[in-house]
């Protein structure tokens, strides 16, 4: 599974390091991917909806981990 954890990065990065995941995992033709936020703010995963929504794309939530969404590409 193909894993990008946030942990680290500036709010301001997020929306490019996040698009620029996603992008290179569709033309690698990837299934699924997983990306680590590490918080619960939603402000961080309103931003991941945003970039998903451009993709047709939509997350889930771990049952156990909600700070793990994976997405089926």
């Amino acid at each position: 599974m193909i894993k990008l954890d946030l942990f680290g990065y500036r709010i301001d990065d997020i929306h490019n390091i996040v698009d620029d995941f996603i992008y290179e995992n569709i033309k690698l033709q990837k299934k699924e991917v997983e990306i680590l936020t590490r918080t619960n703010k939603s402000e961080i995963k309103q931003i991941i909806a945003e970039i998903l929504i451009n993709y047709d794309l939509e997350y889930k939530e771990c049952s156990y981990n909600p700070s793990l969404l994976k997405i089926s590409i």
